[in-house]
């Protein structure tokens, strides 16, 4: 392994920091208003620095100068370096300590005060040696050397130095230094581990991954600054099947890896030995019979600073997870998950950095059963706030160790903890909404519509079922499973009731059948068996229990059925006609100021005053077709309708149109009839257009109409800015 090489942007600081970029990492550069606490100066503040993952703002102030060039390296003058050809005369060797055979050369052997360093490729120290000599003694068995452990400022006078650590490729060992890869892994390692005991069984997938990147800024006269971020990725699935009714904690070591070492460019007496350790572990408490797939994903990026003597430790984990439950039954928790320890030994000790982390996914459950809800109110009232909740429990300790770096630095210890909730809560049974309804397509069905909503830990079927008073008449089911608000293809539930009897109400409840077992939802909802017209012998006179007490009629004035669209009429005329025009209007005068234009005759033209509401008139067209007492309805009466009315966009025998239910249960079919304008039907089955006898306010030109389409439906008051046009008339009458 090695450092990846490559142009370098140095920033030296005058208050005893440093930054080092590699110039392939830095995006942007830029400066900034705004100062350390956010606030704005008029000046420039701070230096900013934009690289893949981070946003570096420097103070301009603390910034010393920048350079593009690599200062060289100074080794102390009264360093010794114990190299590879040392190592056949080397024995019991430790940090401290170490014997040279009696046959070494002498020009081979370090004096009393040198400083010892253990080169990369020197192999008798385990993890190296850096320091200084305190005695020598000789006797029989060779020269031995006792010492004190020193810090990187005694080894070097002057070292500035970044770089990314790679994985050397052998094959490629030749290639020039030019094509080396920038960003290269530290290492991508993958496990597959099963862990059995007792009930329980787990199979592991992990894959691990690092980068790290060390900065190192040696200069005499000016504090060591030290720096290395690394960036840990694990990847992992998991197979989890347990039957336990105790606490149970299981952990078994999946790997124990010592990688090679770590040579740093331009520092030969500076090494770093990375030693990953692995372990699986799962948990489990009370009573637990679970099968699932868990998968996970963690990134830890931390970054280790010395500065002026002082750690300081920064962290930034990113994490996803997510579980499938495929079978359930417990009380309790069960949790599995992977703890990676990284350690980085520095030459010269066997302590030096490291990382230790555990991360894993965790299944919550709390059912609630209430025994009294359940006799009062059934099994689904005493169930359905049981739910499961995903966590992903993780900790991350990260330490640095003293010995390397001089006297004066302590050590270090951070421990970032949390166990994130992931998802929603998974519920065992779904909420519903009151079912709505609507009459089916002849007046003897019946459409139920209800709204789901919640996660589900387990799928089910919905449906609805029907009663009169306390007897089950039928249960319907869709034919689609429900488990995920999100992905619920479906427009509600809605489900169809047929054969209806006059006179009988009805009441429709949601329904779930979870694993095999049907359950009674709630709310329901009462629905009579709502007949439009008693008999096919129309009109008839709808009551649809309004305040005032008017009827509405079943059918448009000229229309023999509900549905039909009748005839189409000017506001005051009683006779329709082939052509709809301010011209042809019977209450029109030419006028060349007046409100239409007529492009056949190419006059424009006024309406005459009528009157300002023409109910039980000779402009009534209600009353002049349909006789007394029915009439045209009233502003006010088609406000009335909007008020204590709901509307529904629906078919009556292929006819598009609205129901208009009312508060007793009545109903009304409105069609979309369109409207008449010059010889043409215009937005016939789209929209739907009915005079009111009520003139417009302050004009004579144009008088009130209700109008709807799919999903609306209000009233407007001029028409377009005239009443010469033809539309649809439905009566009212306010007396038997």
């Amino acid at each position: 392994m090695a450092f990846a090489q490559s142009n370098a942007m140095y920033v030296y600081r005058n208050d005893g920091g440093f930054n080092a970029f590699l110039k392939s990492d830095v995006d942007s550069i830029a400066q900034s208003h705004y100062d350390a606490d956010s606030l704005y100066h008029a000046d420039w503040q701070m230096q900013v620095i934009y690289t893949p993952d981070s946003i570096y703002r420097i103070p301009l102030a603390a910034i010393d100068s920048v350079s593009f060039v690599q200062p060289p390296t100074i080794v102390s003058p009264d360093v010794f370096e114990l190299t590879a050809a040392h190592d056949p005369y080397l024995s019991e060797c430790d940090t401290v300590r170490f014997t040279l055979s009696l046959d070494t050369p002498s020009e081979m052997r370090p004096a009393k005060g040198d400083i010892v360093v253990s080169t990369y490729d020197c192999l008798s120290f385990p993890d190296g040696i850096v320091a200084r000599v305190l005695s020598k003694m000789q006797d029989d068995t060779g020269f031995h050397y006792n010492c004190q452990q020193v810090g990187l400022g005694d080894v070097y006078e002057q070292l500035v130095f970044v770089g990314e650590c790679y994985v050397e490729n052998p094959e490629a060992s030749s290639r020039r230094k030019a094509e080396v890869t920038h960003g290269w892994q530290l290492w991508d390692k993958s496990w597959t581990k099963t862990l059995e005991r007792g009930g329980t069984t787990t199979t592991v997938n992990v894959g691990d991954a690092a980068r790290m990147t060390v900065t190192v800024n040696i200069q005499i006269g000016k504090p060591m600054y030290f720096r290395l971020d690394l960036q840990n990725d694990l990847t992992s699935s998991v197979q989890f099947h347990a039957e336990s009714s105790f606490e149970n904690w299981y952990e078994r070591e999946l790997a124990n890896v010592t990688l090679p070492r770590i040579r740093i460019p331009q520092c030969p007496l500076l090494f770093i030995t990375p030693k990953l350790k692995l372990s699986g572990y799962f948990a489990e408490g009370a009573t637990v019979s679970l099968d699932s797939n868990a998968h996970f994903s963690r990134t830890d990026k931390v970054s280790f600073i010395l500065q002026d003597k002082k750690w300081s430790i920064h962290h930034a984990p990113v994490n996803s997870a997510g579980i499938d439950v495929a079978s359930l039954s417990m009380t309790g928790y069960a949790e599995v998950g992977i703890i990676p320890d990284l350690f980085f030994s520095f030459c010269g000790i066997a302590t030096g950095l490291g990382i230790e982390s555990m991360v894993g996914v965790k299944e919550n459950v709390d059912f609630q059963f209430d025994a009294v809800a359940a006799f009062d109110e059934g099994m689904y009232s005493a169930l359905k706030d049981s739910y499961a909740r995903t966590t992903m429990p993780w900790s991350v300790r990260a330490y640095a160790q003293v010995g390397l770096l001089g006297d004066g630095v302590q050590p270090a210890s951070y421990k970032f903890s949390r166990e994130p909730q992931i998802g929603t809560n998974k519920y065992l049974l779904p909420l519903f909404t009151k079912p709505e309804y609507q009459q089916g397509a002849s007046e003897t069905t019946a459409v139920l519509k209800t709204e789901p909503s919640r996660d589900l830990l387990l799928p089910v079927q919905l449906g609805m079922s029907f009663y009169e008073e306390d007897k089950k008449l039928e249960t319907k089911y869709l034919s689609i499973g429900y488990r995920n608000e999100s992905q619920w293809p479906l427009d509600g539930v809605q489900v169809t009731y047929e054969n209806m009897e006059a006179g009988k109400t009805y009441i429709a409840y949601p329904t779930v059948k979870l694993m095999g077992k049907e359950l009674r939802a709630e709310p329901s909802a009462d629905f009579p068996t709502l007949l439009t017209c008693p008999d096919e012998n129309h009109p008839h006179a709808i009551d649809l229990g309004l305040p005032s007490g008017t009827k509405w009629c079943c059918c448009n004035v000229g229309a023999s059925t509900p549905e039909g669209y009748g005839g189409y009429y000017a506001w005051g005329e009683t006779s329709e006609k082939s052509y709809y025009s301010p011209s042809t209007y019977k209450y029109a005068v030419a006028d060349e100021d007046g409100y239409g234009w007529d492009y056949a005759t190419q006059q424009s033209y006024r309406c005459t005053n009528i009157g300002s509401d023409i109910a039980g008139t000779s402009y009534d067209v209600a009353r002049v077709r349909m006789g007394a007492p029915w009439r045209m309805p009233s502003l006010s009466q088609i406000q009335e309708l909007l008020d204590n009315c709901s509307q529904q966009w629906t078919q009556k025998n292929g006819v598009n149109g609205i129901l208009v239910t009312g508060p007793s249960g009545g109903q009304v079919f409105l069609p979309a009839a369109g409207y008449r304008w010059y010889d043409v039907l215009n937005d016939v089955g789209s929209w739907g257009f009915y005079w009111s006898s009520s003139l417009g306010p302050n004009d004579d030109n144009g008088a009130y109409s209700l109008y709807f389409y799919s999903g609306y439906w209000d009233w407007d008051w001029d028409w377009d800015g005239s009443r010469d046009g033809g539309l649809s008339v439905r009566a009212v009458r306010v007396q038997n």
